[in-house]
């Protein structure tokens, strides 16, 4: 895996390559998330669609790097925040990572557990268009770096865990043996990034951290209403150069 300071190199002299818009940028692809794209294959057998507001418009972003044999790779944090401040085409972009981590209760009653958990920017639930069915997703605070511990649960973890007491918003839930906050609760129809996902956190990422990062975090946005995914990708294209010096 490539460090910091070799992606720093990387950024370095593809910007200054004269034939960066040709091997960085023109290979851009952007194109419906992985989410969509299951759906594609599935909607005709199961014939539902998939439970966001307006799924058409959401997409997936990956880039191509030919000259490092990098292809279809992730975001970079400094990526994700040079679309979000510049792109025209798009309501909005999101950002997420999935794993996994290990929750308990303070108190000891409930035994620990292993669970798959994303890690997401604060706008992906109003980006998608799902709430909650009880509290709230985190804010833009409780995403900024060093923000409070907050954590929204999946449908079954409060069924489960805690016998689907609404009085469970404001307690406490270890993860990796932090106190962290219950804010929310999804519904069972959201099963994003993938059906096994139980926790949701703040990523809390730094947007004016100079380094970019590595190329681990994945991309969706939600299209303007009557914007192609052709334009998206060319607009996307324009305005990658933007992505400040490192």
């Amino acid at each position: 895996m490539m460090g910091t300071q070799g992606l720093s190199y990387l950024w370095r002299s593809l910007r200054r390559a004269p034939l960066f818009a040709a091997t960085v940028v023109l290979t851009l692809t952007i194109g419906i998330g992985s989410a969509a794209a299951i759906f594609a294959v599935v909607n005709a057998v199961l014939l539902r669609p998939l439970p966001y507001r307006e799924p058409e418009r959401l997409v997936g972003i990956w880039h191509d790097l030919p000259p490092i044999s990098l292809l279809h790779a992730q975001q970079t944090a400094g990526i994700h925040f040079t679309y979000k401040r510049h792109a025209q085409t798009v309501e909005d972009v999101a950002l997420y990572d999935d794993g996994s981590a290990s929750i308990a209760d303070p108190d000891g009653r409930g035994d620990p557990e292993r669970v798959i958990a994303a890690w997401a920017s604060s706008n992906l639930n109003p980006l998608l268009g799902v709430s909650p069915i009880i509290g709230r997703t985190f804010s833009d605070a409780e995403d900024a770096p060093k923000g409070p511990n907050v954590v929204v649960i999946s449908e079954s973890v409060w069924r489960t865990r805690y016998g689907a007491d609404r009085s469970v918003l404001g307690r406490k839930m270890l993860v990796f043996g932090r106190p962290t906050e219950i804010i929310g609760v999804m519904p069972a129809s959201f099963r994003f990034p993938n059906a096994e996902t139980q926790i949701w956190m703040p990523r809390q990422l730094d947007p004016n951290d100079p380094i970019p990062g590595g190329f681990s975090h994945y991309g969706i946005a939600r299209l303007k209403r009557g914007v192609t995914v052709e334009a998206a990708q060319r607009d996307l294209a324009n305005v990658l150069p933007r992505m400040p010096e490192v």
